[in-house]
């Protein structure tokens, strides 16, 4: 039995989702953290710790995933049964993603595997979103301060 029922569900958008790998990760790591949220895995600590930082089973639901392989996409709707939009993450905007508790990203691995260079590749794109993505917070942060 868990301490506490109440399970924390996070939101998540996955990023380059490929055919699900880093999904599964996530999976199969939330399943090592839940296990020490049993009452054997915290029995050694006293009421108050556990009262102090009380452990809380924890999931996840992935809102949205986004590759433009659609073959990649039909081997993560068939492991997930749900299929990754092929729309560019290079044009959503701040609205759409500012809801997600975690964002999974999983840059392009061309670069290592096809012997391109980096600067004509996917890779660019990945690292070129995470700094628009950034800088869409930052500018809707001073925005809300003003």
């Amino acid at each position: 039995k868990s301490r506490n029922n109440t399970v924390t569900m996070l939101r998540v958008d996955d990023f380059f989702s490929g055919i699900g790998g880093v999904h599964v990760a996530l999976d199969q790591a939330f399943a090592r953290l839940n296990a020490l949220a049993t009452e054997d895995a915290t029995s050694h600590l006293s009421q108050e710790q556990v009262q102090q930082a009380p452990l809380r089973p924890l999931s996840f639901t992935v809102r949205k995933a986004y590759d433009i392989n659609a073959n990649a996409n039909r081997i993560y709707q068939l492991n997930f049964g749900t299929t990754p939009s092929t729309r560019s993450i290079a044009a959503l905007t701040a609205k759409e993603v500012e809801n997600a508790d975690v964002w999974l990203l999983t840059p392009p691995c061309q670069p290592y595997t096809r012997y391109e260079p980096c600067s004509s590749t996917p890779f660019v794109l990945f690292i070129l979103c995470c700094v628009v993505l950034l800088r869409m917070f930052s500018k809707d942060t001073h925005t809300h301060t003003h």
